[in-house]
């Protein structure tokens, strides 16, 4: 196996077994399939998706977020599982210090849409939530979140991960599919919510179809997927 493909395998097997959900997210987050968009006319889509927003300043702080919460875990998915329990004390610190910041933006402005702050920015305020450990700030904003999902006014990618997360959490079954386990040379996909309409879905929050999905999986661990 080429050196890139051994450490991809080690780095994504060392993150399910170590740390935290909040760590765990990210390999999950790298999976992601960008799946069908929104459906608007071509020249509304892609104002949208490139505007910065009316609020220049908060997405530059949103942006600025995210780059805080994106090198630590960086830095702690090359490292070995040993090195990366010691840097779970630095790893808590962090989040707890982004959750405090969104919390108070979101007090201030509400939620940062699409119109507000840009895609991009948009898109580090949900990142950032889905690596908070305050399941019940995460648990109160979610009706509000899946609202903006449905009017567009957010992507759903993320949105639909911190779902599967707490419904897991609660031992639920997920809704979107997008956690699993690796077992030995399988990854097993936790068990999920009425699966006939598992890619209508997905499709409705900018996944791609369950089928890539289980494919970049098994190209990104060199497991089989069941």
């Amino acid at each position: 196996m080429p050196e890139s493909s051994r450490l991809m395998t080690f780095r994504g097997r060392a993150l399910l077994g170590c740390l935290s959900v909040p760590l765990i997210c990210v390999a999950l987050d790298q999976l992601r399939l960008t799946g069908q968009e929104p459906k608007k006319p071509p020249e509304e889509k892609h104002e949208q998706q490139t505007a910065k927003g009316s609020d220049e300043a908060l997405r530059r702080h949103l942006l600025a977020m995210q780059k805080t919460d994106r090198t630590i875990r960086d830095r702690i998915m090359v490292l070995s599982p040993e090195k990366q329990a010691s840097m779970a004390p630095a790893l808590k610190s962090i989040d707890e210090k982004l959750t405090a910041e969104l919390k108070e933006i979101v007090a201030q402005k509400g939620w940062p849409t699409i119109t507000l702050v840009g895609r991009d920015a948009s898109e580090a305020a949900s990142s950032i939530l889905l690596h908070s450990r305050d399941r019940d700030f995460q648990k109160a904003l979610l009706p509000q979140l899946e609202k903006l999902v449905a009017e567009d006014q957010i992507a759903g990618s993320n949105v639909a991960l911190l779902v599967d997360t707490i419904l897991r959490s609660e031992g639920k079954p997920q809704r979107f599919g997008t956690q699993f386990k690796i077992r030995g040379d399988k990854a097993v996909i936790d068990p999920v919510e009425d699966p006939a309409r598992l890619d209508e879905r997905r499709a409705n929050y900018q996944l791609s179809s369950m089928a890539e999905y289980k494919y970049v999986i098994s190209q990104l661990y060199r497991v089989k997927v069941e």
